[in-house]
């Protein structure tokens, strides 16, 4: 009985974190789509916030802010004091725009210029990034290589491929959902019966028999 139990814990314990794992890759795609970044710099991207102990939203959000910036005029103004090329990092792949501008940052004189830069370029939320920044393109080239050698390196044809699976999990469930929906409907007749009858036997059924 214990080994049967063992085996089905497991059992469980695999699926589900075959689970997470479908969600975590169609949100990493759809976060390479939402920034304009590869999935690769992407996944190397979450690795190092993982390492940080930032939410990978957190990050996104930030490097979001950042590329907003980018085509605004006045807050442009930020990254050409880091001596930058506003329209130059718009060509960019967003992550490969961050390594560049972090590494920018880092190169400032004092604390206070780097955090002063830091949220005019990343906003209110800098703080929650500031060892993200500090890390720079080092940490984040550190991570892409440490991802290749485990051999767990993904690519958009790897998303694209997990989220049209999970698209289909989910249709499959709203076709089997439909198709219970419709076996309640063509059985409510039966079952409304069902309840009916018990009732009226049950009605006949005197409340105290005496021995």
């Amino acid at each position: 009985f214990v080994p049967i139990v063992s085996a089905a814990g497991a059992a469980t314990f695999a699926l589900n974190r075959i689970e997470e794992s479908f969600k975590n890759v169609e949100e990493l795609g759809d976060a390479s789509k939402t920034l304009g970044a590869s999935v690769e710099n992407m996944q190397a991207m979450r690795a190092e916030a993982v390492r940080n102990g930032t939410a990978i939203e957190t990050m996104t959000s930030a490097i979001a802010k950042m590329t907003q910036k980018l085509g605004n005029s006045e807050s442009a103004k930020a990254f050409k004091q880091l001596g930058l090329d506003p329209k130059q990092l718009r060509t960019k792949d967003s992550i490969a725009a961050f390594e560049e501008v972090s590494d920018a940052i880092n190169k400032l004189p004092t604390a206070f210029d780097r955090a002063k830069a830091m949220q005019d370029i990343f906003g209110k939320g800098w703080i929650e990034i500031a060892e993200a920044v500090q890390g720079g393109s080092k940490a984040i080239e550190e991570a892409k290589k440490k991802i290749a050698a485990g051999g767990g390196t993904l690519t958009k044809e790897d998303t694209d491929a997990v989220d049209a699976a999970n698209s289909a999990w989910r249709a499959m469930g709203t076709t089997i959902g439909n198709v219970w929906d419709r076996a309640a409907v063509k059985t409510a007749r039966f079952r409304q019966q069902f309840a009916e009858n018990v009732d009226a036997i049950a009605s006949t059924i005197p409340r105290t028999m005496e021995l």
